[in-house]
């Protein structure tokens, strides 16, 4: 035992001694110990370094991102809806190609990256209806006289499936805003070619210059883009959360209504009537888009109907002078009308702060609304029951 413990003694003493001299001679040398500090201080600074870059990264990565997400839905409907309207509407085959393919690669994007995809039961059947429609298309070229045409239609309808998918798929609220960005400008175009003729477009006094077209090239068509966009901006108006946003919607009827107008789309006008009463009666928050429309459309109305009153503007046959002197003055009353538009919703916005629609409230005015359309329905008035007689006039009694 003593033969075994001496040499593990020895051995253990050994590396002992020999590390103590290794801390001597290290604080023996100077400026030794201190390189040392300073070298783990440098190489723990750059970890740091490291650290805070990558974070950097990462964070402007998930902001680029998020920046992304929010613009690209939006880009992507103005792009095709704007592309559209200046390709003469979509009418010819030929500007059917490329919106196609944009849909179609966006929600095969979608699939392949998003890690799940929600689609509610009326967006199945929306999905599913158009699918059955183009499937049909195709099919009818087989006792079609001729392929041509089923064809085409088959094209067309595709493009509505590829849009609607990708739209769905991609779910974000910022779709309203990219169909009002697009629509404006080619309104607000039309409508200079109108009021400002002699410096945009080309003045044509004859029976069916005064048409309103745009670029779009059909009356009826652009009539209905602008009763389109005319609900879009009316429902952020009633429901976006910006005041920027909410403005800009309103001052964009200020061109939209006016732009319908001198359309003379009967058809479009309709479309947007119906659309209002539709929306009034199935939303929700129908209190809220009921406010919104009775602050928003006013304005816009008013510059529509100085545009009626001017002869040259809706007349055809008119001299190019006339008609460029009455257009700048509606221009400017059209300007003015903006600023109060932006005004006017401010103080909606202002109000809406202050003010608290409580649920009692909205009882009342949903139960009033109910009534009116009870008594319109029975023909007797709102403050008298279906029982109850007149008294007659002049002490006559009536057998």
């Amino acid at each position: 035992m003593r033969c075994l413990k001496r040499p593990l003694a020895r051995h253990i003493f050994r590396v002992l001694w020999r590390r103590q001299c290794q801390l001597d001679t290290h604080r023996s040398i100077p400026g030794l110990s201190r390189r040392g500090t300073a070298f783990a201080a440098s190489a723990g600074v750059s970890a740091t370094r490291k650290r805070r870059q990558r974070s950097c990264a990462a964070r402007i990565y998930s902001a680029v991102v998020a920046v992304v997400r929010r613009i690209f839905p939006a880009a992507l409907v103005c792009a095709a809806v704007g592309w559209t309207a200046l390709a003469n509407g979509g009418f010819f085959a030929t500007s059917w190609g490329w919106p196609t393919l944009a849909f179609l690669l966006t929600a095969a994007v979608v699939v392949i990256v998003a890690d799940r995809v929600r689609l509610g039961r009326l967006d199945l059947v929306l999905l599913f209806g158009l699918t059955g429609f183009v499937c049909w298309n195709a099919l009818s070229a087989l006792w079609a006289p001729g392929a041509e045409l089923p064809v085409q239609a088959t094209e067309l309808a595709l493009v509505y499936l590829a849009g609607a998918a990708a739209f769905l798929l991609l779910g974000s609220p910022s779709l309203t805003l990219g169909i009002l960005c697009a629509v404006t400008p080619v309104a607000g175009y039309a409508l200079a070619t109108r009021l400002v003729p002699d410096h945009v477009g080309t003045y044509k006094p004859v029976a069916g210059g005064y048409l309103l077209a745009g670029p779009v090239g059909y009356p009826n068509c652009l009539g209905m883009l602008c009763a389109l966009a005319t609900l879009v901006a009316l429902g952020l108006v009633a429901l976006a959360c910006r005041l920027v946003v909410r403005s800009a919607a309103a001052v964009s009827l200020v061109i939209l209504l006016p732009s319908l107008y001198f359309t003379f789309s009967r058809g479009a006008a309709a479309a947007l009537l119906f659309g209002i009463l539709v929306v009034a009666a199935l939303d929700r928050r129908r209190l809220r888009f009921s406010l919104a429309v009775f602050a928003a459309l006013p304005l816009p109305l008013v510059g529509a109907w100085l545009g009626s009153r001017s002869g040259p503007l809706t007349r055809a046959g008119a001299p190019l002078s006339a008609a460029a002197h009455d257009g700048h003055r509606l221009v400017l009353a059209l300007v003015v009308l903006g600023v109060l538009q932006a005004g006017a919703i401010a103080l909606l916005a202002e109000l809406e702060c202050r003010l608290r629609i409580t649920p009692r409230i909205r009882r009342v005015y949903v139960c009033h609304r109910r009534r009116r359309g009870h008594s319109r329905r029975s023909g007797t008035r709102p403050d008298r029951e279906p029982g109850q007689f007149r008294e007659p006039r002049n002490g006559c009694v009536q057998n």
